[in-house]
């Protein structure tokens, strides 16, 4: 596995609310949406989402698990208690599906409890834009390179392809398919698809692009590949380019 992580550019939150409820153990977790009792959310999985739970007992720390519909973890992690007794993480709801999360409280490093709740839907925006790009990151030796294309034909069909080179790790990342395609801005831009890693596999990919002006000025590239059977996350790269360009259209 290939991880790499510079500086982020945060979208605007979606913030979904775990409310307090009676749990003794030391975690406060209630419907996710607040109130409802079917406990479902929609989220768009181009949005940031945090989610944050109100902690009684004393706990001073929680983990986070969020598991898809055939229990794969697709996020965790760690955050401590704050000053009103909340923990709280964020996290990108990378492809569409049902979600639930589960909390473990935790205090002095003595486990406490663990509370579950369903999360809900996350769904993908209808298919539009055009997406392009090209370039490279200086991170060792050899460069780092891309190129991909991604877009909405006038009769609604998605196309494009995509290639990563991750040369100084010697991997390839190689497009079979993009089944989706989306701008909601002229700034931000959203693709997925289907992969193959060194010329094997069939694994799941998702693209965010940000085209921060033209010719190439600061853009950001991050990406994502997971395993669809197991959902363990196999790569993940992201950066300002070193050279090249992206640009992003609306519809």
């Amino acid at each position: 596995m290939v991880f790499r992580e510079m500086k982020r550019f945060f979208l605007p939150l979606a913030v979904v609310a775990l409310g307090a409820s009676s749990f003794a153990a030391g975690l406060a977790i209630g419907p996710i949406d607040g109130g409802d009792d079917d406990n479902s959310v929609v989220v768009f999985n181009d949005q940031l989402v945090t989610m944050t739970s109100n902690v009684l007992n004393g706990a001073d720390m929680v983990t986070f698990e969020v598991l898809d519909s055939n229990n794969a973890v697709a996020y965790s992690g760690a955050s401590p208690v704050d000053e009103f007794g909340q923990s709280s993480f964020t996290w990108i709801p990378l492809f569409d599906g049902t979600f639930t999360v589960n909390a473990t409280s935790y205090f002095d490093g003595q486990l406490l409890g663990t509370e579950s709740v369903s999360f809900g839907q996350v769904v993908r925006p209808d298919a539009s834009g055009f997406i392009t790009g090209g370039g490279w990151f200086n991170q060792g030796p050899e460069r780092d390179n891309f190129g991909f294309v991604a877009q909405v034909l006038g009769n609604g069909t998605v196309r494009g392809s995509m290639e990563f080179q991750d040369r100084n790790n010697g991997l390839n990342i190689k497009s079979t398919s993009v089944d989706w395609v989306y701008s909601p801005d002229v700034r931000n831009g959203y693709f997925t698809g289907w992969a193959r890693m060194n010329n094997a596999g069939n694994y799941r990919f998702m693209v965010h692009v940000i085209d921060n002006g033209e010719p190439g000025s600061e853009d950001w590239l991050e990406m994502w590949v997971y395993n669809p059977d197991s959902g363990a996350l196999m790569f993940q790269y992201s950066g300002v380019l070193d050279g090249g360009n992206v640009q992003v259209k609306k519809k």
